[in-house]
């Protein structure tokens, strides 16, 4: 995603939106990741977003059930659905609504569990994590993708104090989390590493000083911090004062009647990197359980600050100081996060193009691109990489739909 020019701050949001709708309830372990532009508290802006109401539209199962294996690589599903190349083309107008709904709004009424409901009575229960996608872009969308959790134990270390556990989108145990995303504008790579970071991150108390600033509330993120991940924050190196030209905090000038100083940093988003293409920070990887506490920095933090404005090079930041977060800070406030086992390291997933009706050729060719970027069985290019590459070969995804639901497999819960 290209930002050209001089660039208000809400417009940046609203291009880089990603993540879920739902309260702001920043710690609610049952909550995924929101984001978007507008005023704190208001169904806009970043909120933790899982929702733990039904889903409006389309019943469970409605694009049909399955009881043999797959028809072959193109092998045909209900309603004038297939699956193709290691997809599948779920087709129902009712579950295209579904997914809409959820993108359209904060509130938590809206997930996906009609749609993982039809997708577990085609195919068995053995997925992490489920990405649904539509063939179309939305004009009043509140973001571009949206992260649902479905299960997941409390994990220590992490701001995750209580598990959580929905049957009714389907799994009788084993699915993560679920997302969905519109139609990616030509050139646009989803932001699947940022949504499936939701699964983890971020929880932390934002007393902390993580996804806020003194106008914004920026939810499940990392606000204007030096993580420099897929959920947003600036890259430390980079800052510098506005005034004198190249002095470095906490040399900057501060004007005598605000108290503020203005400071300069690469470009960023305080509530995702995804247009970056850049890995998952150390921050990330230690809540993923992926790496130890030694290996995440000091992290500087923005103090009683906001985003001034975010050119096509820079981000200007008018703050009365900058100061820091240790991962000490961290484990004091939550413990220590327990390395992942081996098993948690490696993950499943399922890629769906949701349809109104029969998708062509065409139309599914970008979602087998997108599933073969993100399982590494294609190359990365222009930024849009594997999950093993966002962590650094610590994880892997593999991104191939595997067999159609037999009537040996347990039947999807409810």
């Amino acid at each position: 995603m290209l930002m050209r020019g001089v660039i208000s701050w809400l417009a940046v949001t609203a291009a880089c939106t990603a993540c879920s709708g739902g309260s702001a309830a920043h710690g609610d372990p049952a909550t995924g990741g929101a984001a978007s532009a507008g005023a704190a508290g208001s169904s806009g802006t970043a909120t933790a977003g899982a929702s733990l109401g039904g889903g409006p539209g389309g019943g469970a199962g409605s694009a049909g059930t399955a009881s043999g294996p797959s028809a072959g690589e193109d092998g045909p599903l209900p309603n004038g659905g297939r699956q193709y190349h290691g997809i599948a083309n779920i087709v129902d107008p009712a579950l295209v609504q579904v997914i809409e709904a959820v993108l359209r709004t904060a509130e938590p009424a809206t997930d996906y569990a009609p749609v993982a409901q039809a997708f577990y009575a085609l195919y068995p229960d053995e997925y992490d994590f489920l990405y649904f996608f539509l063939d179309h872009q939305l004009d009043d969308a509140e973001a571009e993708g949206a992260f649902n959790v479905v299960n997941r134990p409390a994990i220590s270390g992490t701001g995750i104090d209580a598990p959580t556990a929905l049957s009714k989108f389907g799994s009788n145990g084993r699915l993560k989390g679920s997302s969905g995303f519109q139609a990616a504008m030509a050139g646009d790579f989803p932001a699947l590493a940022h949504e499936t970071a939701h699964y983890w991150a971020n929880y932390l108390d934002p007393a902390l000083g993580f996804g806020h600033d003194n106008q914004v509330d920026y939810g499940p993120h990392w606000g204007l911090t030096g993580v420099y991940g897929q959920l947003g924050g600036f890259d430390p190196s980079s800052v510098v004062c506005s005034s004198p030209e190249g002095a470095k905090p906490p040399n900057c000038e501060v004007d005598p009647d605000t108290g503020y100083s203005i400071y300069q940093t690469a470009p960023f988003a305080p509530n995702t990197n995804t247009f970056l293409g850049i890995p998952y920070a150390p921050l990330e990887l230690y809540l993923m359980g992926l790496v130890p506490k030694s290996m995440v920095p000091t992290i500087p933090v923005i103090e009683n600050g906001n985003v001034f404005v975010l050119l096509s090079n820079a981000a200007l930041l008018r703050a009365h100081g900058v100061g820091q977060i240790t991962i000490d800070d961290i484990v004091a406030r939550h413990g220590t996060r327990a390395p992942a086992s081996e098993a948690e390291k490696h993950f499943s997933s399922a890629f769906v193009l949701v349809t109104a009706s029969p998708a062509p050729d065409a139309a599914l060719d970008p979602i087998v691109e997108f599933a073969q970027l993100f399982g590494g069985t294609a190359p990365a290019n222009s930024g849009a990489m594997s999950f093993a590459d966002h962590t650094g070969g610590l994880a892997t995804m593999t991104t191939a739909l595997g067999r159609r639901r037999t009537s040996s497999d347990p039947a999807p819960a409810h």
